[in-house]
């Protein structure tokens, strides 16, 4: 039996795996991320982290208090 692996964010085909189980009429899909929306989200996740550093150490202590 073969999974249609695709991606969750683009919907874009990735590849075909071999797995184990009964063969269905349907073809099973599952989800992944593609090279391209890999890319895009860790350029958007550099671009928050910029905006919003890690606090430092005595910033976290001055927060709990």
């Amino acid at each position: 039996m073969y999974l249609k692996v695709i991606c969750a964010w683009c919907g874009k085909f990735i590849r075909m795996k071999e797995c184990k189980g009964s063969g269905v009429n349907t073809l099973p899909i599952s989800h992944s991320i593609c090279a391209a929306c890999s890319r895009k989200l860790e350029d958007e996740m550099e671009e928050v982290f910029q905006q919003n550093p890690k606090p430092t150490e005595e910033e976290e202590c001055h927060e709990r208090q």
